[in-house]
């Protein structure tokens, strides 16, 4: 059962509009560019990766199973993940 008040109900607000979104400027824009990716942020080249395992591989005697290690660990090096080299 509705209770009765004896008020007038009132008429709602129009209800807002939000705000236009304006297009960035020119300056916000290059300030919010990610940066370049840094020296030892890039992925290294295959053929960098190569000669380096090939290195790794040398330097062990030329001895042969370990072709994948000396792979994973040429990438380590040179990502800069690794100061062994």
């Amino acid at each position: 059962m509705a209770t009765i008040t004896g008020k007038k109900p009132t008429a709602s607000a129009p209800a807002k509009q939000p705000a236009a979104r304006r297009a960035p400027t020119q300056d916000e824009r290059e300030t919010t560019r990610p940066s370049a990716p840094q020296m030892s942020e890039r992925e290294p080249r295959r053929e960098e990766v190569e000669r380096r395992a090939y290195e790794l591989w040398q330097e062990r005697g030329a001895l042969h199973g370990s072709d994948q290690a000396d792979w994973l660990q040429a990438e380590r090096e040179l990502k800069g993940q690794d100061s062994r080299r």
